[in-house]
């Protein structure tokens, strides 16, 4: 069952701020309390049950997120406000109802989502650390809390992409002096390209190999039928895309095999190499052997007539160079010179 992506990204602070008035956000306790479904914090949920963890459990989130504001506060030498934003929320939902879902599409969008937080993550000075999915809801939601790093501060606005642009041509605008309404418009713009870009990188790495659409019927404008349409070309790119991916991790696989043969055909070669360099150095090992016996043999010869003639035979059998080595290493503990 296909239809349209959502994904939601939020900061949040540990307490409300009062300057901020209806636009303030919930203080994380409280965001933590509801991800956990504790009774005080679920009512919005029929039958409430408790999340499976799938990264730190919320009490780590919790502890960790104490560290590192804690470690910031040393790095900069002051307090950071209770009502700055320190922790980043990203939550998603795929479109096909839990009760129908299929098992291992679940586990593929689960992947792909949380892959794809670690990466954007990773490219806004974030660093993922719980992920919890709801399966009490109707369709699949997934909670990612990404946490800021301690030595840039724990300013989480500054890593949210659609209030960075803004906060940047505010900033450009107060050090220029323009028209201050003006500049509020162009922040504004700066503000929902950012987000734009930001639900555009979703949809690229995992609605869109997943089946999903960009936008849904609503912001389309869609009728109908040209709803149903929309749909059914993005389960067939989907279909597309996996007979792609699918045809590439074959063509990888076999790249792997046909390296690990090379690798063993290059083992053998260097194997045999070395035998033949063996054989060859006893080869050679055993024609200087038989040199050096007929040296002897030659050397005994011409001192046949200083020698006892049982030792003389005892010393050509010795040096026949066709006894194994056996025998002759028991004959060297055996027999001793004896010179008449």
């Amino acid at each position: 069952m296909s239809g349209p992506q959502f994904i939601h990204l939020e900061t949040h602070a540990r307490a409300r701020s009062k300057l901020a008035g209806k636009d303030a956000t919930r203080p994380i306790d409280e965001i933590i309390r509801e991800a956990a479904r504790e009774p005080s914090h679920s009512s919005h949920v029929v039958n409430p049950l408790s999340p499976e963890v799938l990264f730190h459990t919320l009490d780590e989130l919790r502890g960790e997120l104490t560290k590192r504001v804690d470690d910031a506060e040393i790095i900069r030498g002051r307090k950071i406000r209770r009502d700055s934003r320190v922790m980043v929320s990203v939550i998603c939902s795929h479109p096909t109802p839990m009760s129908v879902i299929d098992e291992n599409i679940l586990c593929e969008w689960i992947k792909s989502s949380i892959d794809w937080a670690k990466h954007w993550g990773e490219n806004n000075s974030l660093d993922l650390y719980t992920v919890v999915i709801h399966g009490d809801e109707k369709q699949p939601h997934l909670h990612m809390y990404l946490l800021p790093r301690a030595e840039d501060g724990m300013e989480a606005d500054k890593c949210h992409p659609g209030k960075a642009a803004k906060a940047l041509i505010l900033a450009q605008a107060r050090a220029e002096g323009n028209d201050w309404k003006a500049a509020t418009r162009r922040a504004n713009r700066a503000y929902t390209i950012a987000m734009r870009a930001f639900q555009d990188s979703y949809y690229k790495d995992v609605s869109l190999p997943m089946g999903m659409t960009r936008l849904g019927p609503r912001r389309n404008r869609l009728s109908r039928s040209d709803w149903a349409a929309t749909k059914a070309r993005a389960e067939r790119l989907a279909e597309v895309l996996r007979s792609a991916q699918n045809l590439l991790d074959r063509e990888a696989d076999n790249r792997d095999k046909a390296a690990e043969l090379d690798s063993r055909e290059a083992a053998l070669k260097l194997e045999a190499a070395t035998v033949a360099g063996q054989v060859l150095r006893l080869g050679e090992a055993r024609q200087q052997y038989e040199t050096a016996c007929q040296a002897i043999k030659l050397a005994l010869a011409a001192m046949a007539d200083h020698l006892d003639a049982d030792y003389v035979e005892r010393l050509r059998q010795f040096i026949d160079p066709k006894r194994n080595l056996a025998e002759l290493a028991v004959d060297l503990e055996v027999t001793s010179p004896h010179v008449v």
